[in-house]
């Protein structure tokens, strides 16, 4: 397919995708030529994550401080940019104290691996880029090197939350707080599609936690490790001395259960729910057993099998038995349905796009006013008012809306 536009928009277009981190960029030679082409193809997990700026702003805010927060807005902004220009963008230049506060946050993103450097290739097909840097902060660097988000590095921390709010959910603030302690002690070695984490200490958590209790500690750790599945394990060693490692799959695949559990549960009802889950604990069952272990007659189970079955929740294999007559076992694919229910979450982040775009441009003239003159409120005619009032409610609705299916995108996605 061509495009209609002229060579030179073509080339502005590539340039603004490129400064954002939107297009990836391979130089190919050509069969029995000595020249070379450049392709370009849409760099799609970068264009998924603008989505997410919100959260990634405030995850900023509450690591670096206001000022993160600023730096992470500047660079989001921009797509990418070097650190000069960034805190030249954010103070003026005789500011001389505020300016190297500033390039003392960035270089500890730089650290931390917030923010990357823009000259290493972090392609599609490259499955991992929380890289740390030795980074040095002198004058020819903070004018040439480019930076940007390092956005698998903010995913990681989502995910680590959703981690530590499910440990809250199951066991009390004390083990998610211990949990929340031993992501950030091992922190510069996850990943983001990680099966179990790196081994760490009761020792190193108590240098973590200031004042902590070292029995105290290790009887909430035990607790966590009673947990079915199994969340954490412990490998050896006794008192502070005790080693222990985090089961990252089996958080998120409790996780994902859970969440697809409450879509049943909404689109189908409590039993419909009930029936779910059980097959997902017994794998395959037949529906006598279902009704059985679910305590709902027969019939009842029929039609709600059926109902999740038309909707590809659930599934159905014919077994032949004694070679006689056929049993049907019903069994659920989590994988195949997460799948389905993200392809439906996206299109329900598009229609919701699509309805703020539609509302915002019902009230444009009064947005815009108001954005311009804000102290002029006053002034607005009343029917104006509620209309203003009406656009920023559903405009903060809809884009929590959009940021809460996203995030659960996001966590259906991890392996």
């Amino acid at each position: 397919m061509e495009s209609k536009l002229e060579l030179d928009q073509i080339k502005s277009s590539l340039l603004i995708l490129r400064q954002h981190n939107l297009i990836l960029l391979e130089e190919r030679g050509i069969e029995k030529s000595e020249r070379k082409i450049i392709e370009y193809s849409i760099h799609l997990s970068f264009l998924l994550a603008r989505i997410r700026f919100p959260k990634y702003i405030l995850l900023a805010r509450e690591r670096f401080g206001l000022e993160g927060e600023t730096i992470f807005e500047q660079i989001l902004l921009w797509g990418q940019l070097t650190i000069e220009k960034t805190v030249n963008s954010l103070v003026p230049k005789e500011e001389r104290r505020a300016k190297d506060n500033l390039q003392k946050i960035f270089q500890k993103m730089i650290n931390d691996s917030f923010v990357s450097d823009v000259s290493i290739i972090d392609s599609s097909r490259s499955k991992e880029s929380n890289l740390n840097y030795n980074f040095v902060l002198d004058g020819n660097s903070s004018s040439t090197v480019f930076w940007r988000i390092n956005f698998n590095r903010c995913n990681i921390l989502i995910r680590n939350e959703a981690c530590v709010d499910l440990i809250r959910e199951k066991l009390g603030i004390a083990q998610a707080n211990i949990i929340q302690s031993a992501f950030r002690t091992i922190e510069s070695s996850l990943k983001l599609n990680q099966e179990d984490s790196q081994n760490f200490t009761v020792d190193q958590l108590l240098q973590m936690v200031k004042k902590a209790d070292e029995l105290q500690m290790i009887r909430y750790l035990d607790s966590i490790t009673s947990t079915n599945p199994p969340f954490l394990s412990k490998i050896s060693g006794e008192g502070r001395d005790s080693t222990y490692v985090i089961h990252i799959s089996k958080m998120i695949q409790t996780i994902k259960q859970r969440i697809i559990e409450s879509v049943v549960h909404h689109r189908f009802g409590l039993l419909s729910a009930r029936i779910f889950r059980l097959l997902t604990q017994r794998k395959y069952l037949e529906q006598k057993t279902i009704a059985t272990l679910t305590l709902t007659p027969v019939k009842e189970s029929r039609t709600r099998l059926y109902e999740m079955l038309s909707e590809n929740y659930v599934s159905v294999q014919e077994l032949l038995k004694n070679g006689m007559r056929n049993n049907w076992l019903w069994y659920v694919r989590l994988d195949s349905v997460s799948t389905m229910l993200k392809s439906d979450m996206y299109k329900g982040v598009f229609n919701a796009r699509k309805r703020l775009e539609m509302h915002m441009n019902e009230a444009k003239i009064v947005m815009e006013r108001n954005i311009a003159f804000p102290e002029d409120i006053s002034s607005f005619s009343e029917p104006d008012r509620r209309l203003l009032s009406k656009a920023q409610y559903i405009q903060e609705q809809l884009q929590t809306s959009i940021i809460q299916l996203d995030q659960t995108v996001l966590l259906l996605s991890i392996d």
